[in-house]
């Protein structure tokens, strides 16, 4: 019978670690705007490209320990990405991305102007 005042374990008391490199990566993150569905993306992508990686490895026969703890890693992000899309609550899931910052505008001209001579 849960009424309420049972005590609740808290769920989040792991996450938040108290690590000065987890609290540095997300105060960027957090300072960026990411949202769920950009983190999920992002972690997505680097799921294939640490997949291509392990691949490549294999094809090699260059595997090291470093490959076995890599695929761990792997499986580990894979399961945290299922949990998050199944007890995160729907209004967390669908805040929109921020659009992506504008890119520097290159400026240049169609035809090619002749270098400036040096004077000696």
């Amino acid at each position: 019978m849960d009424d309420g005042l049972s005590p609740q374990t808290d769920i989040l008391q792991h996450v938040e670690a108290p690590d000065a490199l987890v609290k540095y990566y997300l105060s960027l993150s957090r300072a960026s705007g990411m949202v769920y569905a950009t983190a999920v993306k992002q972690l997505i992508s680097q799921m294939y490209r640490d997949h291509d990686y392990l691949i490549r490895r294999k094809e090699e026969k260059r595997q090291t320990a470093y490959d076995t703890a890599k695929s761990r890693d792997l499986q580990a992000l894979a399961w945290l990405i299922h949990a998050a899309a199944q007890y995160l609550p729907e209004e967390v899931r669908r805040v929109v991305p921020p659009p992506p910052p504008p890119k520097p505008r290159r400026t240049r001209s169609s035809k090619k102007q002749p270098k400036p001579e040096e004077k000696h």
